[in-house]
């Protein structure tokens, strides 16, 4: 495990490079002068320290393994991840190889031309020998191997060396203040071409070049047990000693001059004529002060940085290709590791610097300058990451430091890609193609990438490939404009003009090539997210069918059980003519067998209604109270089957009659109660409440909300079936559900009532406790004298003796078994009962006697020849309206709300659904007899 002081260590050695030692002379001074730079630099730490903010934020959201591409990864998928990490891949590879080849620059600077053996060219006008490539190539070579078997001896190292590193340049700072003062630095502060404040934004920009790095201690959030104050704090401590070296090291440049100088500017105008110390200020500086010791402590200063900055830069590059491999980008063998060390990492990132010393110094500096502008992309991630993430924790805090982070990495990378904005021509026209050589490697890795994505990772941002064009014209336009322009200067000499006019006309074509690429990247998007769309349609239509195929089996296993048990029952009872009382227990089960029989075939209805979109809700007058007293009544026989206990607890509601379809409240109710008994083991106890409040106002009328509530001690649900419960088709796979009869079907209907009365219901339950569901439906109240229409249709009916003797009732259904079933039930309540097996036949019969002959036709539909709806009208259409006029009842299996409509507009008086029951007809036929008919089931 690594502390604070680790993360502080690596942090700070890759901040400090070699750079740090001669930007003073090169950059800063001729940029803003000491005051401008200090004050630039001390802008761009508090910039860092926004991004760092972010990063640790990160940290602590998404703990485990951190840094920019699996926070990008997480957050914004693995598109934009590949682009985030390639983007700091290449700031890693560029000034790992920068602080390589700086060793021997900084041997010519001392030694002078020690090194200078063997064949020898010039690229870039940099002259480079063959000594100088083999001192860096043995470098390189080197401290791949230290890394690769000093793993905890580096560590140890670095933290040394960045507190050795920071403590002498402390002291050579102190060392030349007390010699020379400051009053060097101070003539002039500024330089004077342009305004103090574009100078200072000058060096702000570089901000990116400057702290690059610190980020790496992000890649240690896997072995760091601390607070993530604690960390925050040790990487904005390393971000603000980063700072102090960065102005000491400028003030030390500008606090002397050689002879014949009369302030910096005309030392710092003449740097390139110099070959030795004289160079770099930073040296000369330090050995004017303080002779030879002064020299020692900036030579060990140096030695520390390059240390630090090429040991962090290896283990960085190295951490940064292993997330790519596990992110899909690569093969597992990039993270394969031997010490600890990710081997092949390494040697990747040895193999790609081998070349690099061939190219001299010159080149390395275009690929540094790239690295400012690809490290911007990295934290600009990082800054839409912490925002994405704060805005879905609430943290307004964290949202404002994301929202810095994003307009600070958009001003870096705009400002210093896109010249004349704000300086002019920052990047050279060599930089620009480098960038765009990077583009096209990372377009050529992600096609890769891609081609060899089996898990369906990548390929779902258009935005990264938009970033990723634009970014490849707009570097290729600005690299053949910069060319343009050189060539034009070296023929006919500098001519602003032409150069006002190439950039006018880049910009319109780059203006040209964005609009393009969001129209075609639009259209891309849209036929993607379509194909998206139909994917996802094709997806949930195999899971549906594969859902009713499972259904079906279960159906046939389901209905297969209770058609086995009436089969035997009625074998065995066939056996027991002679005993009544087996044959009363065979046909109790028999009885108990066809309700559980019919209630499947019912859900199975209703589903496939609902699914259809037939689903209606139809208010009336009702009375909650009867309801929940009829629910707990019906449940009594099955909750003393199973030795449970039911309690009802609800007060006589202030509302008790209200508007709402019973049919449906009841279907809810008793899908939650019959669950609750399949689900509660023996002994337990299972409770139906209901709690009214005050509802919403609607139409100008309030409603009144009731909180129906059943809570059982049953089994529970795991939690990833609570996700899936109003799935239709769907039952917990397990042994204890799975000995249970169900469809898998009264969740989903419930679900869908709920939702069609505007209603929510809500789910509490805890495997091996119990469950409770929660409906809540708002309805509106029955005003009093509306009040006695409810009671009197709740009432329960009997025939009194003789009520219905003399009646006579046409019986007409196609099915004798229907037709004794129904003339049984009509004998046992004093009715004559007649027959008729068609259509044709029930109104010849009609027709053949006398008005008033028949009291009642109980009218089946579904008939040959001639079917109930035609039936009615044809004997609607008598001219004898006494015979017209004949009460005729539908009685049919279509039970539901359109199909008593339908009987009602083809002329029927009433409805009684199959299978009848006994109390509901003699119920309608009251109704019938009495001549108060309204259509309606009771």
């Amino acid at each position: 495990m690594v502390g604070g002081i680790s993360i502080w260590g690596v942090a700070l050695g890759c901040i400090i490079g070699w750079g740090a030692f001669v930007m003073p002379g090169t950059t800063f001074l001729k940029t803003a002068g000491p005051v401008g730079t200090t004050h630039a630099i001390c802008a761009a730490a508090v910039g860092m320290c926004i991004v760092a903010a972010n990063y640790i934020y990160l940290a602590s959201q998404l703990p485990g393994k951190g840094g920019a591409y699996i926070y990008s990864a997480k957050i914004l998928g693995q598109d934009h991840a590949f682009l985030a990490i390639w983007s700091l891949l290449m700031a890693y590879i560029s000034l790992l190889w920068a602080n390589t080849t700086a060793v021997a620059l900084f041997l010519r600077y001392l030694c002078g031309d020690l090194f200078h053996f063997g064949f020898h060219y010039t690229f870039a006008n940099y002259e480079i020998y063959f000594g100088e490539i083999l001192v860096t190539i043995v470098i390189q070579i080197v401290f791949a191997v230290l890394v690769y078997f000093g793993k905890k001896v580096l560590t140890v190292l670095q933290i040394l060396l960045a507190a050795v590193l920071f403590v002498a340049v402390c002291i050579l700072a102190v060392g030349v203040f007390r010699t020379y003062g400051f009053s060097m630095m101070t003539t002039p502060p500024f330089v004077s071409e342009k305004s103090h404040w574009l100078q200072q934004m000058d060096v702000f920009m570089l901000a990116p070049w400057m702290f690059v790095g610190f980020e790496s201690a992000m890649y240690l959030m896997g072995t760091v047990k601390m607070k993530y104050t604690s960390i925050y704090g040790a990487l904005v401590s390393a971000i603000f000693c980063g700072m102090l070296i960065y102005i000491f090291l400028t003030l030390i440049g500008a606090s002397h001059v050689p002879g014949g100088y009369s302030n910096w500017t005309e030392y710092i105008g003449v740097l390139d004529y110099y070959t030795g110390m004289e160079h770099v200020p930073v040296l000369y500086n330090a050995y004017a002060a303080m002779g030879e010791p002064g020299l020692t402590l900036v030579v060990i200063a140096i030695m520390a940085a390059l240390f630090t900055s090429i040991v962090g830069f290896y283990k960085a590059g190295m951490r940064a290709l292993e997330q790519m491999s596990d992110g899909g980008v690569g093969g597992t063998w990039l993270k394969k590791e031997r010490n600890g060390v990710p081997y092949v990492a390494l040697m990747i990132m040895l193999a790609l610097s081998f070349w690099v010393p061939f190219l001299g110094r010159t080149a390395i500096q275009w690929n540094v300058d790239v690295a400012t502008v690809s490290v911007s992309i990295t934290y600009e991630y990082v800054a839409i990451c912490a925002f994405l993430q704060a805005r879905k924790s609430h943290n307004i805090l964290h949202q404002i430091l994301g929202i810095c982070g994003m307009l600070l990495s958009v001003l870096y990378f705009v400002v210093i890609l896109i010249p004349n904005l704000f300086m002019k021509d920052m990047l050279g026209s060599e930089s620009y193609f480098i960038l765009s050589i990077w583009c096209i490697l990372g377009i050529l890795l992600y096609w890769f990438v891609f081609r060899l994505d089996t898990q369906n990772r990548f390929g779902k941002s258009t935005v990264m490939w938009m970033m990723l064009l634009f970014l490849l014209f707009l570097s290729a336009n600005m690299w053949m404009r910069l060319r343009m322009a050189n060539k034009f200067e070296q023929r006919f000499g500098k001519n602003h003009v032409v150069d006002e006019l190439l950039i006018q006309n880049n910009i319109m074509q780059m203006v040209l090539v964005i609009f393009a690429l969001i129209v075609l990247f639009s259209l891309f998007a849209i036929i993607l997210q379509r194909e998206k769309s139909m994917d996802k349609k094709i997806i949930q239509a195999e899971e549906h069918n594969r859902a009713k195929t499972e259904f079906l089996s279960h159906v046939s296993h389901d209905i297969r059980t209770p058609m086995n048990a009436i089969v035997g029952y009625s074998a065995m009872a066939m056996d027991e003519i002679g005993n009544e009382e087996k044959v009363r227990e065979y046909i109790k089960n028999i009885q108990i067998s066809s309700g559980y029989l019919l209630t499947l075939l019912n859900n199975v209805l209703e589903m496939s209604r609902i699914e259809s979109g037939r689903l209606e809700i139809h208010n009336a007058l009702a009375s909650i109270k009867t309801i929940l007293e009829e629910i707990e009544s019906i449940l009594q026989v099955h909750l003393k089957a199973k030795k449970l206990t039911m309690y009802t607890d609800y007060q006589y509601p202030f509302a008790e009659y209200l508007y709402l379809d019973c049919l449906r409240v009841n279907q809810i109710l008793m899908n939650l109660c019959t669950n609750a008994i399949k689900y509660t083991p023996e002994g337990g106890e299972i409770r139906m409440m209901l709690e009214q409040t005050q509802g919403p106002i609607k139409d100008g009328k309030e409603y009144v909300r009731c909180i129906f509530s059943v809570k059982d001690t049953g089994i529970g649900m795991a939690p990833e079936f609570v996700s899936k419960i109003y799935e239709a088709f769907e039952r917990a796979e397990t042994e204890e559900v799975s000995k249970i009869q169900g469809t898998g079907l009264g969740m989903a209907i419930t679900k869908r009532i709920v939702d069609a009365f505007g209603g929510e219901i809500k789910l509490k339950t805890r495997q091996g406790i119990g469950t409770q569901f929660d409906v809540i439906l708002d309805f509106e109240p029955v005003p009093e004298e509306y009040i006695r229409q409810i009671k009197d249709s709740h009432r329960k009916v009997t025939p009194t003796d003789g009520q219905f003797y003399g009646k006579r009732v046409l019986v007409a259904d196609d099915m004798e078994t229907n037709r004794k079933i129904l003339m049984a039930m009509l004998r046992r309540m004093g009715i004559v009962a007649e027959e008729a097996t068609n259509g044709i036949e029930t109104g010849q019969l009609v027709k053949a006697h006398e008005a008033g002959y028949y009291d009642a036709i109980l009218m089946d539909i579904h008939m040959p020849k001639m079917d109930g709806y035609e039936a009615t009208s044809y004997i609607r259409s008598f001219e004898d309206a006494g015979k017209a006029r004949v009460p005729i009842v539908a009685v049919t299996a279509d039970a539901f709300h359109r199909d008593i409509q339908k009987a009602m507009q083809h002329g029927m008086d009433a409805h009684i659904s199959k299978p009848i029951d006994y109390q509901n007809i003699i119920q309608v036929l009251k109704k019938v007899f009495e001549g108060d008919n309204n259509g309606e089931e009771t």
